[in-house]
């Protein structure tokens, strides 16, 4: 979730390819390279009647979704303490820990309800949806891209999740993470990207848990571009579904790039009364064996 950091707007060189990514694919317009690290609205000049509009919602609607999101949190901190309750570090290895059992997985399921209440506060009344999500069976992997980090991870809140590390000394995001089996990965350890991998496998092919979300580009972006992918969702050379969140509105990127922190990039959802946003869900790509031997052609793919 954390934004690619940058003291100023650079233009993003192509990356070589090597062993762990695939080409970087730049989107262009009118033979422009375009920078899809930065915010495309984060300096946009305010209107008189933007700043009107801000104010009435610094003072309206701002306190209201403040204290109606802390009531969330702590029954979502709550259910995910208790889906969790007795479970030692054991059962939570991703090498060889079982799935949830029956009556956990119960517990977390109002996770989707109380995710979906927190987006309506941020300002995501309605969300148009394209496509249909496939079963487990038909893509134990889901594909997408990063554009908020936050809502996206939100809208897939149910699912396990290919993670950093760092999110697990998180109080709420850790617990929420740990209640729907997610896999932590460290990146700056090799052994740990290995560990990860295995288990990205095992969630895969094994009964019993659930699809696991992967965001192959690893940082967000303001979709723009769609930046190089790390192979280690097509490692497994099982079949993907593809999702892709779009965000219309012209006059509000909400991409978590800089020169946002996190603190002004929650302000400004907090602070729009109303944004779309669009999911689709794009065919399942079922991998040739070439790909499945190589997991840098079947990212590219």
């Amino acid at each position: 979730f954390r934004p690619r950091q940058q003291e100023e707007p650079a233009l993003p060189r192509m990356a070589e390819d090597s062993g762990d990514h695939v080409g970087l694919k730049i989107a262009a317009k009118n033979q422009k390279t375009v920078n899809p690290f930065f915010n495309l609205t984060a300096h946009s000049k305010q209107t008189r009647l933007r700043r009107i509009m801000l104010a009435l919602a610094g003072a309206v609607l701002l306190p209201l979704r403040v204290v109606l999101s802390l009531i969330l949190i702590a029954v979502a901190f709550a259910l995910a303490k208790l889906a969790t309750l007795g479970l030692t570090d054991a059962d939570l290895d991703p090498l060889s820990g079982p799935p949830l059992a029956a009556w956990r997985q119960a517990v977390v399921a109002p996770f989707g309800v109380l995710s979906r209440i927190q987006m309506f506060l941020l300002g995501f009344w309605w969300v148009t949806i394209k496509g249909k999500c496939a079963s487990r069976e038909e893509a134990p992997i889901i594909v997408s891209n990063h554009v908020s980090g936050l809502v996206e991870g939100m809208y897939f809140v149910v699912h396990s999740k290919l993670a950093e590390k760092k999110f697990v000394s998180n109080p709420l995001l850790g617990a929420v993470m740990k209640a729907t089996c997610s896999i932590f990965v460290d990146r700056s350890d090799p052994n740990s990207r290995d560990v990860a991998l295995r288990a990205l496998l095992r969630r895969a092919t094994a009964d019993g848990f659930r699809q696991t979300v992967v965001f192959p580009e690893g940082c967000c972006t303001n979709g723009a571009a769609v930046v190089q992918f790390r192979v280690g969702a097509f490692a497994p050379g099982v079949p993907v579904q593809p999702v892709c969140f779009r965000y219309p509105d012209k006059d509000f990127d909400a991409s978590f790039t800089a020169p946002l922190t996190a603190g002004t990039y929650l302000l400004g959802l907090l602070l729009r009364p109303v944004a779309r946003m669009e999911v689709e869900y794009l065919p399942v790509y079922r991998p040739s064996e070439a790909e499945r031997r190589d997991p840098a052609l079947f990212a590219a793919a």
